[in-house]
Formats: structure tokens, C-alpha cells, sequence
């Protein structure tokens, strides 16, 4: 209880250098999905509550501050459509973007 460490800590808990902030990108890419753009569940990081809090607070900061994270939809898109990979029943979906 306290500082003492016991059993097997989080992997934020276990490195004092870690320090979860807004502008730390790199760390908050780790637990971010680079296809759906979601935050990773704390049960398939091994993150605990109190630090996957810390984390979505300062997802949720770094979002607002304008910083991009999610996998750019149109580009993708324009990717297939380029090279012929959608059907043709769905390119008229994308045609909106």
C-alpha cells in the first residue's frame, strides 16, 4: 500500500519516468488504436484504473488541443478508390469524403 509496489504494477505504475501529459504523443499513441482511433482497454494494456484514467484525461486533453491520433479516413478511402479495391456498389458512399 502506498509507494510499496507489490504483485504485477501497471506498466505506467512500474517506471517513475513515465509521466503521462497531453503533449507526450508518443506515450499516448501506445494506447491509442491506430485504426479505430479508440483508447485500448486497461484489461489488454495492463494499465490500472487509476492510471488508465490519467491517460484518457490527457487523450481527451490532447484531442481538444487539436492533436490527431486517428488514422486519416480519407485517405484511405482515396487509396482504394485509386487503386480499384472498392466495389463499385460502395463507391458512392465514399464519394463523400
Amino acid at each position: 500500500r502506498g509507494d510499496k509496489i507489490c504483485g504485477n504494477p501497471c506498466p505506467v505504475c512500474r517506471d517513475p519516468n513515465i509521466i503521462i501529459h497531453h503533449q507526450n504523443v508518443k506515450l499516448l499513441q501506445q494506447f491509442i488504436s491506430p485504426h479505430t482511433g479508440m483508447v485500448y482497454d486497461p484489461t489488454l494494456t495492463g494499465v490500472c484504473m487509476k492510471q488508465q484514467k490519467k491517460l484518457n484525461e490527457a487523450i481527451d486533453k490532447a484531442r481538444d488541443d487539436g492533436m490527431k491520433f486517428e488514422a486519416s479516413m480519407k485517405l484511405c478511402i482515396k487509396y482504394f478508390r485509386n487503386h480499384g479495391t472498392i466495389w463499385p456498389q460502395f463507391s458512392n458512399i465514399f464519394n463523400c469524403l
